[in-house]
């Protein structure tokens, strides 16, 4: 995993960090190994941290009127699970494992723990997930409006 770790610099949660910071805060993540059809995080399951996908292909998956919609494909350096660090509610969606690969999983409760410690990389990647919900807010007023 350490030839990914060096390009984690181009994750967008970690943008303005610097590897090493980065090496660090990593050390706080467990290491999960998915295969093809391995279910990562369940759709209505309470949300408990932040994945990092480190190698593999993942699919998000909304569940609604018994029906199953893709609504997105992941790859190398990507990131879901974010709102799950900053609220108390069920995932809103299911991520499933398309292609085998690699997860660096931050636990809630541990991401939690940085951010009471004042963990100037906490905070950092804090501002770039509102960052990324903002622009996926703005993603969704345009298709409305459209």
């Amino acid at each position: 995993m350490d030839k990914i770790i060096e390009r984690f610099p181009t994750v967008p949660i970690f943008r303005g960090l610097e590897p090493l910071q980065i090496a660090r805060l990593l050390d706080h993540a467990e290491d999960i190994e998915t295969d093809v059809g391995d279910l990562v995080i369940e759709q209505g399951k309470p949300g408990d941290g932040l994945f990092v996908i480190g190698a593999g292909i993942y699919e998000v998956v909304r569940e609604s009127d018994e029906k199953s919609v893709v609504i997105a494909r992941l790859e190398e350096l990507s990131s879901f699970g974010e709102m799950s660090l900053f609220e108390d509610a069920v995932r809103s969606a299911s991520v499933v494992c398309k292609k085998a690969g690699r997860l660096k999983r931050f636990s809630s409760e541990t991401f939690h723990a940085l951010l009471d410690k004042d963990d100037p990389v906490a905070y950092r990647v804090t501002f770039n997930i509102c960052g990324m919900l903002a622009r996926r807010l703005a993603a969704v007023d345009n298709r409305l409006v459209s």
